[in-house]
């Protein structure tokens, strides 16, 4: 009966030790991923979530001409539609991309007062408002009555953030001509991928996926920083999904499907 019991459980933590290595890759979930499914595509239309629907308006002047765009939220159904701006005393605000997750809004926006564009953060229960990156402006240091150039300015002059991305932890954006950038502490950002990202991303928080200008798929580890190509096929343009456990495009008019890696 000893010898029994043996067996079984050495036969069960055989099983145990094996069954990690049976299972896909996860993302780890958080509130933000969550509402779309643990993964991001682009991050368009990633607009929802439980306070209601936030998009974008032209603010008209006296004669009917656009002068910017204000951000609104209104209901997810047919009662209660109305549009409420959540940011009625800033004057001559353009928001030009939105991402929102369970409890706050990230936004690409740009005003006035500063035209160069800025990464914010909204926390949703009080509609206050930090700012996580604003692009250099020309500026430059002073050392011992010398001029030099901000580092910072020779980097980051130019940068045109596009899609935006966030596990409410870290901020990534987009700039189709220079690649991915992470937001850093001190309000500047990181290059992580420095291809040409003219089509589809996704983001899992531990992933991006993306299409390269020349149709290459690329899979890119933001703990490693390591970048790998997962086919040989030219992806068509627009075709990427990719979930917790598949990696599906288009490649001439044909449908693809990859398995996600075994996790290691």
């Amino acid at each position: 009966m000893k010898k029994r019991f043996v067996i079984i459980f050495t036969s069960v933590m055989s099983l145990m030790t094996i069954i990690p290595f049976l299972s896909s890759c996860k993302a780890t979930d958080t509130d933000a991923l969550s509402l779309y499914d643990g993964v991001v595509h682009n991050s368009y239309y990633a607009n929802t979530n439980r306070y209601g629907i936030f998009h974008t308006e032209p603010t008209l002047d006296e004669d009917g001409l656009a002068w910017g765009y204000d951000l609104y939220v209104s209901g997810k159904t047919e009662i209660n539609t109305k549009k409420v701006p959540t940011f009625p005393t800033i004057i001559n605000r353009c928001v030009r991309r939105v991402f929102a997750t369970s409890d706050y809004l990230y936004l690409i926006a740009d005003d006035d007062n500063s035209p160069e564009s800025k990464i914010e953060r909204v926390d949703l229960s009080d509609y206050s408002i930090d700012v996580l990156f604003e692009e250099a402006q020309s500026v430059e240091k002073i050392v011992f009555g010398l001029a030099f150039s901000s580092d910072r300015t020779v980097k980051e002059r130019g940068l045109n953030p596009y899609y935006i991305f966030s596990n409410d932890r870290d901020v990534f954006f987009l700039d189709h001509d220079k690649g991915i950038f992470k937001v850093l502490p001190d309000k500047t950002a990181k290059n992580i991928i420095a291809d040409k990202v003219r089509y589809d991303v996704a983001y899992d928080g531990n992933y991006f996926f993306y299409i390269t200008m020349k149709g290459i798929l690329k899979q890119y580890e933001i703990k490693s920083g390591r970048t790998e190509i997962l086919t040989d096929k030219t992806v068509t343009p627009y075709t990427l999904k990719v979930t917790k456990e598949d990696i599906t495009f288009e490649s001439d008019k044909e449908k693809v499907t990859i398995k996600r890696k075994i996790c290691i």
